[in-house]
């Protein structure tokens, strides 16, 4: 059950872009704190969702652990809605439109994350979430992973 592979982040793979040298990972490249220390003083980490929307229930699943793990979680627009019913009604124009203004957003978003958590359901990593690991991976966001990453995934 995807709720029990959640609820147990240690599990989770972690690959850091080359030369990021972070120092506030543990040996083994787990974090080994839920929260960061900043100029303002500490706070909790920060976590963007990244994943096909094909499995909103991992959505889900992820939100709740992150959430009660202590961090704070960035997520995608909906959970409860695919996104057939989300763009119902728009024209193909408009649905593109509004796809680029949504993946737009989940860049920025990940820009405020201290670490992106890719929700790889069975493998499965598309050409959208691949985008966005490689952008986690240049600016030198902390990259975890549900399962761990086959080798052409990381």
């Amino acid at each position: 059950m995807l709720g029990s592979r959640l609820g147990t982040p240690c599990v989770w793979a972690l690959v850091l872009p080359s030369g990021a040298g972070r120092d506030e990972r543990e040996p083994d490249g787990i974090p080994e704190d839920v929260s960061v220390t900043t100029g303002a003083g500490e706070r909790p980490r920060v976590v963007c969702l990244c994943g096909s929307t094909r499995f909103l229930d991992a959505f889900d699943a992820a939100s709740v652990a992150e959430t009660l793990a202590g961090r704070i979680v960035l997520n995608i627009a909906s959970t409860r809605t695919d996104d057939d019913e989300l763009f119902a009604g728009l024209d193909d124009d408009e649905r593109a439109a509004a796809i680029e203004r949504l993946g737009a957003l989940h860049f920025a978003k990940i820009d405020l994350a201290d670490e992106i958590l890719v929700l790889n359901v069975g493998g499965y990593i598309g050409a959208s979430t691949r985008a966005e690991i490689d952008y986690a991976h240049r600016t030198g966001t902390l990259v975890r992973y549900l399962e761990p990453p086959g080798p052409s995934q990381a």
